[in-house]
């Protein structure tokens, strides 16, 4: 594999963590999305120039515990998949 596909290859699966990230109710959106991208369904470049790969822009919410006090999470917005 050159190295243009690897990090190809390596984008395309930081992407699907962070969607499978935002996505915690479904049990299989890693193996999904990994299939997705070994059968080129999920790729950086299509022919119309739009991507079609799996994306979760991740961002700090601050949330508040009556217990502990206000606290930082990471939530996602934009949730994209092909």
């Amino acid at each position: 594999m050159s190295n243009v596909t690897q990090r190809a290859h390596s984008r395309l699966v930081d992407m699907a963590l962070r969607y499978c990230a935002a996505d915690r109710s479904d049990p299989f959106a890693f193996n999904r999305a990994m299939t997705h991208i070994r059968n080129g369904i999920a790729t950086l470049a299509r022919l119309d120039g739009e991507p079609a790969c799996y994306e979760a822009e991740p961002y700090k919410e601050e949330r508040d515990d009556p217990l502990l006090g206000p606290y930082t999470v990471t939530a996602y917005r934009n949730m994209k998949r092909p």
